[in-house]
């Protein structure tokens, strides 16, 4: 029999007992489906998240802070460990150790007042000082400098600032995103010695100060504005006077190569101060999207088993109940190969009729989900864009394991199929 005799029966068997293949149709359309979805979350977490998060993680660079205890929600410093200039000598000090930079934080109340996000607003901050020689090379924003007397004072920005107001405020409010560079060159004014929590007394320790966005930069800090450090240094004296020593909010530590990372960590929590590596926090997310990836891979072999099963289950219900048309096939000169073949035809066009039903509801309502996603959930728009977008590759891969789930299941029906003596299969249907 040639394969188009065979398929031609497969379709025409099919048709005959619509009622036995909606059971089976269903259950692998559903399998397909959820086997699709859950690829896609898993190539989005995996692919497009954690890896490129790995990939431009610096394993070199550390931040150190002071220790603090965690206390239930509460995150508490300790007294016997500071950030001041005696600990900043004591880390360049450390063998191992290519550069330390400080990032200097004003202990004192700051306002900000301005036009930033398309419209004045008023709020409360931190203001950090940093060197030049803190952003990494080649990133530095241009302007980053102190300037002549009377003119605004460069900044920089948190880069995260334009993704929370793109995918907070912007994507509640149906407003326009904004483009990284969108504040670079914006003015706006400090007022350091006063807030809306702590107002300044007496009036005159009040200080305005003009500001000027040079860049935005993952580096910083996003609670606030950094200035180059000689004005926080020079703002720090103006409120505290000369004899109060600056403190540091951080040290951003650069080892000499990645192999001496765990040795240079050892010695500085040796002074008693604690550090991290942006790179845990990825690893961390790593595993745990492993795990994730795991579990997916679990449910997806559940639901192609439980298909299977079914189908299985199905088609060997209809090799009895069609042993007589077994036995004609064969009292016509069908043998046992054609027999076996025949039904294999039948699994495997069930199975990709049931993966392609499956299947094409399943990319429609990827797309709607993520939709239905960013509309509800805003900072939504921030994952991985694959969740949102149609692979075929992964359209591939489930309609390819729905069939083979299908073609599987119909094995052991085929062969007991094949096996059946057409004299025993006539007698039968005869009775």
């Amino acid at each position: 029999m040639i394969t188009r005799n065979l398929l031609a029966l497969a379709v025409r068997s099919l048709a005959g007992r619509r009622a036995s293949s909606v059971a089976p149709l269903l259950s692998l359309a559903m399998a397909t489906g959820t086997t699709f979805v859950l690829l896609s979350i898993a190539w989005s977490l995996h692919g497009a998240g954690v890896s490129g998060l790995l990939s431009r993680l610096p394993i070199t660079r550390m931040v150190v802070t002071a220790r603090q205890v965690d206390l239930l929600f509460l995150r508490l410093g300790t007294p016997l460990s500071s950030l001041d200039d005696r600990s900043l000598q004591s880390v360049r000090a450390i063998e191992g150790v290519e550069a330390a930079w400080p990032e200097l934080v004003l202990a004192m109340p700051v306002s900000l007042v301005g036009d930033l996000l398309g419209t004045t607003f008023s709020t409360d901050c931190a203001v950090y000082g940093v060197g030049g020689d803190f952003f990494p090379a080649g990133n530095r924003p241009p302007g980053f400098v102190h300037r002549e007397p009377g003119a605004a004072v460069p900044v920089v920005l948190s880069s995260q600032l334009i993704d929370l107001y793109n995918s907070g405020f912007a994507g509640s409010q149906n407003l326009p995103g904004l483009s990284r560079n969108a504040l670079v060159g914006r003015h706006f004014t400090l007022f350091l010695g006063t807030s809306s929590f702590v107002p300044a007394l007496p009036r005159d320790r009040v200080l305005s100060v003009r500001c000027e966005v040079v860049g935005l930069s993952d580096a910083v800090s996003v609670t606030g504005v950094t200035a180059p450090e000689a004005y926080a240094r020079e703002w720090h004296r103006w409120f505290h006077g000369e004899s109060t020593p600056v403190q540091y909010s951080s040290i951003h530590v650069e080892a000499a190569s990645s192999s001496i990372v765990d040795r240079v960590r050892r010695d500085i929590e040796s002074l008693g101060l604690q550090i991290s590596n942006p790179r845990e926090l990825a690893e961390k997310i790593a595993l745990l999207s492993k795990y994730l990836s795991a579990a997916i891979a679990a449910i997806v072999v559940l639901f192609l088993v439980m298909a299977g099963v079914g189908t299985a289950s199905t088609l060997g219900l209809e090799v009895t109940h069609q042993a007589e048309r077994i036995g004609v096939y064969r009292a016509l000169g069908a043998s046992q190969s054609d027999v076996r073949r025949i039904y294999m035809a039948r699994a495997a066009v069930l199975g990709l009729a049931g993966a392609t039903l499956g299947l094409l509801p399943a990319i429609g309502l990827q797309v709607v989900m993520g939709n239905a996603l960013e509309a509800l959930v805003p900072i939504a728009a921030n994952l991985p864009p694959s969740w949102r977008e149609f692979n075929p590759a992964l359209a591939l891969i489930s309609l390819s394991l729905g069939l083979a789930t299908c073609v599987v299941a119909g094995i052991a029906p085929a062969h007991r199929a094949a096996r059946l003596d057409p004299a025993d299969a006539l007698r039968r249907a005869g009775t």
